[in-house]
């Protein structure tokens, strides 16, 4: 799936409580596939030509329960 937001109508706001975001790049993508089950939301296979290059995660009590990748598919994106 492809998503890009309409960056003029995002507004800041305060992440729920209980949770906390971490971003990481591309070189730490690779340790998720051992430590999670959102495999499914991030690309690491060298033989494709694009790998998710940012990654956000979401924690709760230091587990994580969510994870969103974005790669370079799209040249708008960067």
């Amino acid at each position: 799936m492809h998503f890009l937001p309409d960056v003029k109508r995002i507004k800041p706001m305060s992440p729920p409580n209980f949770f906390s975001f971490e971003l990481i790049k591309r070189e730490e993508v690779v340790s998720l596939f051992d430590v999670t089950r959102f495999n499914e939301a991030i690309i690491y296979d060298t033989n494709l030509p694009w790998q998710t290059d940012l990654a956000m995660l979401a924690k709760q009590d230091g587990e994580i329960v969510g994870v969103a990748g974005a790669s370079k598919t799209c040249a708008k994106l960067w």
